[in-house]
């Protein structure tokens, strides 16, 4: 009896802009995009082929400036700048 043949996927630490598109849920027209204006990234394969790092799609993701914050962190933010004022110093 012959047993089925079973495609195991390899784990990169690397994604074709395809995978990227499927991983991060971009379009492939903003990925380009941010590509363009350097704000993301990448590899080119024989001035080609685009690749991305996947731990570099996740820092531009997860990056502090993508943050929103919570109404709970922004008090928080607001309660320790005032305490820093009345203390006399400087935020």
């Amino acid at each position: 009896m012959k047993t089925p043949l079973v495609k195991k996927e390899i784990e990169r630490p690397f994604m074709s802009l395809s995978e990227a598109v499927v991983y991060t849920q971009f379009k492939r027209a903003s990925l380009y995009h941010f590509c363009h204006l350097r704000i993301l990234r990448f590899f080119k394969v024989r001035n080609r082929k685009v690749f991305f790092l996947k731990a570099d799609l996740d820092d531009f993701i997860l990056n502090e400036n993508n943050l929103v914050k919570s109404n709970k962190m922004i008090e928080e933010e607001a309660a320790k700048h005032i305490s820093t004022i009345k203390k006399g110093g400087k935020s």
